[in-house]
């Protein structure tokens, strides 16, 4: 279990071992670093190739752990950069290596993906890596299974922020996607988990393929879709298992056409979800089940109801769309129905 360190301006004898004698380029990390190391990185570099790596980690000896930190060596959530200089398909090339640690990473300027890879990747952990204006998906997840994204961030890209069509089992915690020119997070895949997730203004759709048994829970869905038939959730992929929309924020609203949630299986909603300015708030779900205040089955929707799911149900003094004046008393309390349609 070796620490080693990449700073581009180090002037000693690159051979990883101190900051003075530092690697020069990121590669050198990645071809040598094995399970149970960790590698240390200042600065920003511009490769002349994808990364690639050698090496995976294993859970005996330990994840393979790539670090940036500021020019103090200090992890202070300073990232190190890696810039594609707009002449490389791709900046990084993860294949098939699993158990890998990725912490404060910056990826950009590729005229393809950002961070991708040809191979299955599983059991890896990305911790504040952003991937910005890359001319496809920031990160093409599509070979990620049974991987952890916390506060990661995907920006500006020429394609998806998250773009994946058969990566399962991930989980994305406070990450964001925002101003992408496709969707936000694509995750064609089955048991996904977002969680305080922010997708924010790309042109397609906020949430794409949420799958069998997949989870959003108080995620901010907003201004996504630039033309009919786009928006918020589209949850289609797989079979009719259960999706959960649990206390998220659901406000897309640009052209006339577009949805809140597009389902085509039994979706949960709960935790008073707030849906506002959708063409359509939920469409084509076969059932659902809805929060009712108190038991009462008046002004019950269904997906025919443009305002499905949350109406104002005006006898409790209630107001289950959480539009502006909505009021919610200490005695108030909610029951679960199932609503067949």
């Amino acid at each position: 279990m070796t620490t080693y360190y990449v700073d581009p301006a180090a002037s000693g004898s690159n051979d990883g071992s101190s900051w003075t004698d530092a690697w020069t380029d990121f590669q050198s990390a990645a071809t040598n670093a094995v399970a149970g190391d960790t590698v240390y990185m200042r600065g920003s570099q511009t490769p002349s190739a994808a990364i690639t790596f050698a090496n995976p980690g294993d859970l005996t000896s330990g994840l393979i752990k790539y670090i940036g930190v500021n020019s103090s060596g200090v992890n202070d959530g300073t990232r190190f950069e890696l810039d594609g200089g707009s002449t490389l398909s791709a900046v990084i090339s993860q294949d098939g290596k699993n158990y890998l640690w990725f912490e404060n990473i910056e990826v950009y300027g590729a005229t393809g993906y950002g961070w991708t890879g040809t191979a299955d990747n599983s059991h890896c952990v990305y911790i504040n890596v952003c991937c910005n204006n890359n001319g496809g998906a920031g990160f093409n997840t599509d070979k990620v299974k049974k991987c952890v994204f916390i506060l990661c961030t995907a920006y500006s890209n020429s394609s998806r922020g998250f773009g994946a069509s058969s990566g399962n089992n991930n989980s994305f915690f406070y990450c964001v996607a925002r101003d992408n020119s496709l969707t936000g997070f694509a995750i064609s895949s089955a048991e996904p988990i977002l969680i305080g997730c922010i997708s924010y203004n790309n042109a397609q759709r906020g949430i794409e393929g949420l799958g069998d048994y997949g989870i959003a829970y108080n995620c901010v869905i907003e201004a996504n879709g630039d033309h009919s038939d786009e928006g918020g959730i589209e949850s289609s992929f797989g079979g009719v298992s259960v999706r959960s929309i649990i206390g998220c924020r659901i406000t897309n609203h640009s052209t006339t056409g577009e949805f809140g949630i597009d389902a085509n299986s039994t979706l949960l909603l709960h935790g008073w979800n707030y849906f506002e300015d959708n063409d359509t708030n939920i469409t084509s779900a076969t059932y659902a089940f809805e929060i009712k205040p108190n038991g009462i089955s008046t002004d019950q929707a269904d997906q025919a109801d443009t305002n499905e799911g949350y109406v104002d149900n005006t006898a409790p003094g209630i107001d289950l769309n959480l539009a502006s004046g909505s009021t919610m008393g200490p005695g108030d309390r909610t029951a679960i129905q199932l609503n067949w349609s």
